[in-house]
């Protein structure tokens, strides 16, 4: 890969056009937000007449008047501009970067990857809705495929207003990363997941192939406690298994000290499902992870280094993921699918 010098020097180009677009947008913005002194003289003359009159409802009916103008004013003028300059950075300024970075790698602003692939790890709930941006896929230098995302996933919330009439909204359920990768063995029919929220899993996606066997649930601290990772992963992560050996190999392979570096590098904590012959690894996130402040300007270098930080960060979990140490090529898992089963194991 590029170093950083040569990036920003081949990606200038680029960053010159798009700065001149992100000053006319921002002096745009500016303009827009004149409009905010409406909200503010609404306030101000609440406050005047309440002090006046003693009558202090005025203030509480001026205080929900602007309200509502700061509203309109940020749904209908400023968020627009600010929505504009998201997608005109990752069409051209991103894209581009990621091209000079990254060429071996497929990158789209945008795209739509079937449900069931979304559904299909478990570690995510049922969606009404969902969107996708910043799709990479390509290959760990050991030659497993993989794919990661921002992934944001709502459902719709239907009711009727007074009127009877019928009213639906959305609420959000997941905003963050996703990962797909090949995984460097395969589980035959079995299911391990690491989570440090047992509650946000959804195994009931996995009860139609999985009734020989149910569910167990441990901490890693009470599987193992010798774990060389930090007492705080091994506190906080719990393990949901059917096959106790086959979760036992996965942890001694050294998966959950991939996940611990890549929380300690983010500063959040994934969830990771290793299914049949795919990792998933999920990271719930608020904000967005590839794009540039409005305010700030494109020209300066602290834009491409953090972008080369943040993307470095992704690349580095899916290359360790990929090339963690197994004794066998192919873990074999069998049931002997009856109740007696749950007591032959020392959990």
């Amino acid at each position: 890969m590029k170093k950083l010098a040569e990036i920003q020097q081949d990606l200038a180009p680029t960053l010159q056009k798009a700065e001149a677009i992100r000053r006319k947008q921002l002096a745009l913005l500016h303009k827009k937000r004149l409009w905010y002194i409406i909200p503010a003289l609404i306030m101000l003359s609440a406050l005047v007449a309440a002090i006046y009159t003693r009558e202090y409802y005025a203030l509480m009916a001026g205080a929900m008047l602007a309200g509502m103008a700061v509203f309109l004013i940020h749904t209908f003028a400023t968020s627009g501009v600010g929505f504009e300059f998201k997608w005109d950075f990752k069409r051209s300024v991103f894209r581009k970067f990621v091209q000079i970075a990254y060429p071996a790698v497929s990158y789209k602003a945008s795209t739509k990857p079937p449900a069931t692939m979304l559904l299909k790890s478990g570690l995510f709930t049922s969606f009404d809705q969902y969107h996708v941006e910043d799709h990479f896929e390509g290959k760990t230098a050991n030659g497993q495929a993989y794919q990661f995302m921002q992934l944001h996933t709502l459902k719709f919330n239907h009711s009727r207003d007074e009127n009877g009439r019928d009213v639906t909204t959305t609420s959000p359920l997941f905003s963050g990363l996703l990962f797909e990768l090949a995984a460097p063995v395969q589980l035959m029919d079995d299911v391990v997941i690491f989570t440090p929220s047992p509650s946000r899993i959804n195994l009931d996606i996995f009860n139609g192939w999985a009734k020989k066997a149910k569910f167990k649930k441990k901490s890693i601290k009470e599987l193992y406690p010798d774990l060389a990772i930090s007492e705080a992963t091994k506190e906080t992560y719990q393990v949901i298994f059917r096959s106790l050996d086959t979760a036992g190999l996965l942890l001694e392979s050294g998966v959950l000290k991939a996940l611990q570096n890549f929380n300690e590098r983010w500063k959040m904590k994934v969830h990771c499902a290793w299914i049949d012959d795919k990792i998933y690894v999920s990271l719930p996130c608020s904000f967005d992870f590839f794009e540039a402040k409005m305010d700030q300007s494109l020209q300066d270098p602290q834009v491409v280094r953090k972008l080369l930080a943040q993307t470095q960060i992704c690349f580095h979990l899916l290359e360790d993921l990929s090339q963690l140490p197994f004794q066998q090529s192919i873990i074999m898992t069998n049931f002997d699918g009856n109740d007696s089963y749950d007591h032959l194991i020392d959990y």
